[in-house]
């Protein structure tokens, strides 16, 4: 086992006290940017659920009118067996 001086303990002491306050700042710079990438994460969430309820009603609203467009077709269609009749 070495004997160090005080002078080097002290030495040691203010670099490992360097180090750690450097890893301080550097847990904190990296706990910043994932408080940021998540905020961005939950905004685009909400984006996106808007768009999906957004198509959502334009396939409800298709959907709503090629029913529509059939049963005119279809009524058409009867409408015409009818006349060709009469």
């Amino acid at each position: 086992m070495t004997r160090r001086t005080i002078k080097e303990l002290e030495e040691q002491l203010k670099t490992q006290e360097a180090a750690a306050t450097s890893a301080l700042e550097n847990y904190d710079e990296l706990v910043q940017q994932a408080q940021q990438i998540q905020q961005v994460s939950a905004n685009r969430l909400v984006f996106i659920r808007l768009l999906e309820a957004f198509a959502n009603e334009v396939n409800g609203s298709l959907q709503k009118l090629q029913r529509d467009l059939f049963e005119l077709q279809r009524a058409e269609g009867g409408d015409d067996e009818n006349g060709g009749e009469g």
